[in-house]
Formats: structure tokens, C-alpha cells, sequence
């Protein structure tokens, strides 16, 4: 199965003139990206190998708000600021 999209905007259009997403008819999961440059000569194609769909249940497998490092990253927690003190203006009584 052969998705075709074509750029909508003027900025899209600057990057390619036609992107194919390619589908296996099994499991209708991606097998290819093809890219054509705005140029109309070349074109740069992504084949892909060995997907793995996420795990339906994966959500009850460990807290899912729970914020992931990604490896070689360092967590860095801040506290946050303290409170504004505003002042109010004086006002000379009733008007």
C-alpha cells in the first residue's frame, strides 16, 4: 500500500515535492519512506527493519508519570522560586 502526501504549505514545499509512505498489506506497518526534493532529481528513501509495536499492556508495567533520563542525560531538579511579595498602593481612605 502506497500513502503519497504532498506539501500544503510554502515552507513544506521549500524541504520535498512528494513523500511516499510504502505499507506491508500483512499488518499495515511501515516499510519505506521515500522522500523526492523540491529539485524533482533526487530523492532519499528510509527502509524500515525489524519494528516492534508497543505492548498494549505496557501502561500497567511500572508508573507511566513517572519521567524517563534517557541514557547519557543528567536529571537535574530545581526548586522552584520563592514567593512574590507584591506591594499594594496606599490609598489616602474612601473617595
Amino acid at each position: 500500500i502506497w500513502l503519497e502526501a504532498v506539501p500544503r504549505h510554502r515552507q513544506d514545499a521549500a524541504n520535498f515535492r512528494l513523500a511516499e509512505l510504502i505499507l506491508t498489506t500483512k499488518d499495515m506497518m511501515p516499510f519505506a519512506l521515500q522522500i523526492h526534493a523540491p529539485n524533482g532529481k533526487n530523492r532519499t528513501v528510509y527502509q524500515f527493519r525489524d519494528i516492534v509495536t508497543n505492548d498494549p499492556f505496557g501502561f500497567l508495567k511500572g508508573n507511566p508519570f513517572k519521567p524517563f533520563t534517557p541514557l547519557g542525560w543528567t536529571r537535574v531538579v530545581e526548586q522552584p522560586a520563592g514567593p512574590r511579595v507584591t506591594l499594594q498602593p496606599k490609598t489616602g481612605g474612601r473617595r
